[in-house]
Parts: structure tokens; C-alpha cells; sequence
């Protein structure tokens, strides 16, 4: 996701790292799970636990979606390649180069 998203090495540093509190980060000092989507996926917690405030679920979820269409966007623009093809564009992003 980052790849899409970054336009330079500070913003893709920084990326990484959210997109690793989303996923399955876990604190150094307790070793307890703090990323949402283990804590989600395979703790049970509920969002609502995790993100109680509905204004910052809302906020994370329009932070989620911008994510998401950055990659559908990119998958629309070169649709008229085959897979095999995409997988080329696609891995031949730097990681931090704006996708066109």
C-alpha cells in the first residue's frame, strides 16, 4: 500500500509504519497485540473497543478507503494489461514513486 501512496522515502517510513499499527504490530515492552486488524481478526476485540470514538472510526475508515482506491486506481489504469503484465508495473514501483 505504501508504494501507492508515498511520493517520498520520509512519507513511505511513515506509511510503513501506520500501515503496521493497522495490521499486526505489537507493543515492545508488554508484547501485547496493538494493531487492529490482529486484534480483530484473531484477539475478537471490536473496533468500537479499539477506535471508541465514532468521529475517529469515521476517520479511519475515509483514511482506509483512500488506501484502497489509490490501489484499485492503479489496477484501473493499467487494466487493459494481463495480470503477468500488471504484476511487472506494479513491481517495478520504487517505494516511493507515485503511481501512475
Amino acid at each position: 500500500m505504501a508504494r501507492y501512496a508515498a511520493t517520498n522515502q520520509t512519507e513511505y517510513a511513515r506509511l510503513v509504519d501506520r500501515l503496521f499499527l493497522l495490521t499486526g504490530k505489537k507493543d515492545d515492552a508488554t508484547g501485547h497485540h496493538v494493531g487492529y486488524r490482529t486484534r480483530i481478526v484473531h484477539i475478537g476485540d471490536r473496533i468500537e473497543t479499539i477506535v471508541p470514538a465514532s468521529a475517529d472510526r469515521r476517520s479511519l475508515f475515509v483514511e482506509l478507503d483512500g488506501y484502497v482506491k489509490r490501489i484499485v486506481d492503479h489496477m484501473i489504469a493499467h487494466s487493459e494489461k494481463t495480470f503477468a503484465e500488471y504484476l511487472a508495473v506494479r513491481d517495478s514501483l520504487r517505494p516511493f514513486e507515485v503511481a501512475s
